[in-house]
């Protein structure tokens, strides 16, 4: 080895001792800064621990809002198991009724948007939309998305029903027709935390559901499909509908429930009408909530909107198969 090989790795050696010693000491100073920063972390006096077993609101919530068990018709309380329930146990019941469902429907078919807007039908034989066919459709605010779906693809007969829309009453289509009318109780009545006035601002009328099909010579007519989307008047209409019987040749049933500010006798009332519903035989098929719809927190163990759409069909009223 020459003298100025030599020299070059006494250099090299004497820079490595330099890295080397630079590497311990930043090793030596992250340690303890790590250990500074995980003794801030360390939660200060005793540390809170859950006791084994579910979260009370999770039990409180499977007591009270439990589904129904196979062959069971209705798995609501009754009316009288009602009056005796407080303010919580109604909430938990109701919201856990509209979020589970208890009839399967082999093919849905959602028309229209994607977004809100859109529906889905059960297209399964025994319920679906066969030629010549009649779709009341309450509730349109302008996107007829639904109800041109409707009349594309199964050529049904789509009636369009709107109080609050400026537009004039017109025939959309050849299969679609829209209407000024929006859908109420007895006399298109509505409750009295509606205000009429303003929902009827643009010229349009209220009718019950028995007036509007005696004005459309519809009255010993099947409705396929009812959609009914109609921000908080469903409560007014539907108990009417329910004492007449008009929903008996009603196949599927596709509607949003409108749920804000209930009180407790509110949600009395309310879960009664479902059940109601539920003894006529209609069965949910799909449900989910409206994220656009008011927040509710609080009331229940996790966030809910104001809002479900609930699908329903008829069991009551099947299509039956033909014998070949």
């Amino acid at each position: 080895m020459g003298p100025s090989t030599f020299r070059l790795c006494h250099r090299l050696g004497g820079r490595r001792v330099v890295l080397a010693a630079l590497v311990i000491v930043m090793t030596i100073v992250l340690v303890g800064h790590r250990v500074a920063i995980g003794n801030d972390l360390q939660p200060q006096g005793p540390v809170a621990t859950f006791e084994v077993g579910d979260h009370p609101d999770l039990t409180f919530l499977r007591k009270y809002g439990k589904v129904k068990p196979a062959g069971v018709i209705s798995g609501l309380p009754t009316e009288e198991e009602l009056q005796n329930m407080t303010k919580k146990e109604l909430t938990y019941i109701y919201h856990s009724h509209l979020d589970n469902v208890d009839y399967q429907c082999h093919r849905k078919l959602r028309l229209g948007s994607a977004a809100d807007g859109g529906w889905g039908v059960c297209d399964d034989y025994e319920f679906g939309l066969i030629w010549p066919c009649v779709v009341y459709s309450f509730g349109i605010a302008n996107d007829f998305s639904f109800d041109d779906d409707v009349a594309k693809l199964y050529r049904c007969n789509v009636f369009s029903f709107d109080p609050t829309m400026r537009s004039k009453e017109h025939m959309r289509s050849t299969k679609v027709r829209f209407l000024k009318v929006g859908l109420g109780g007895a006399g298109g009545a509505l409750s009295s935390d509606i205000n009429k006035h303003d929902l009827l601002a643009n010229g349009g009328s209220l009718k019950s559901l028995t007036d509007i099909k005696r004005m459309l010579g519809h009255t010993n007519t099947t409705i396929d499909v009812m959609k009914i989307d109609i921000e908080s008047s469903e409560w007014s209409a539907l108990p009417d509908m329910l004492i007449k019987g008009e929903l008996t040749h009603v196949r599927q049933l596709l509607m949003e429930f409108h749920t804000q500010d209930a009180t407790k006798a509110t949600l009395r009332e309310r879960l009664l009408v479902l059940a109601k519903l539920e003894a006529l035989g209609f069965r949910r098929f799909h449900t989910h909530t409206n994220e656009w719809c008011k927040k509710l927190r609080g009331e229940y163990p996790v966030m809910r909107t104001g809002c479900y759409e609930v699908l329903f069909v008829n069991t009551g009223f099947k299509r039956q198969k033909e014998v070949t």
